[in-house]
């Protein structure tokens, strides 16, 4: 197991998108009743989260928020149904560190 800035804890690195399309539809369909934001209000604060992501990204690993070789598995979550694709990321995980640890 290699050391980090977790010590000796090896995470498994997960990066999951959608096109924008979806992203907003999601935003629209979790949204507090009182939340009245419009689509622009909407992107602008899916930018602002993206980037707050990418500069924690950075920080805690030294590598760029969506580059692919930066993570295990990268899934656009776009045409599924988030709570469905749970299932199949746990089994990927699950055998990813069962082939990890040599079993």
């Amino acid at each position: 197991m290699r050391t980090c800035f977790w010590g000796d804890y090896a995470p498994f690195n997960v990066f999951v998108c959608a096109d924008v399309e979806t992203k907003l539809r999601r935003c629209q369909e979790r949204a507090a009743n009182d939340e009245n934001l419009t689509e622009k209000q909407l992107l602008k604060k899916m930018r602002e989260i993206d980037k707050a992501r990418a500069e924690t990204r950075e920080i805690l690993t030294g590598k760029p928020f969506g580059a692919c070789n930066s993570y295990h598995l990268s899934v656009n979550t776009s045409a599924w149904d988030i709570k469905e694709l749970t299932e199949a990321i746990a089994e990927f995980a699950k055998r990813y560190f069962s082939k990890a640890n040599g079993r």
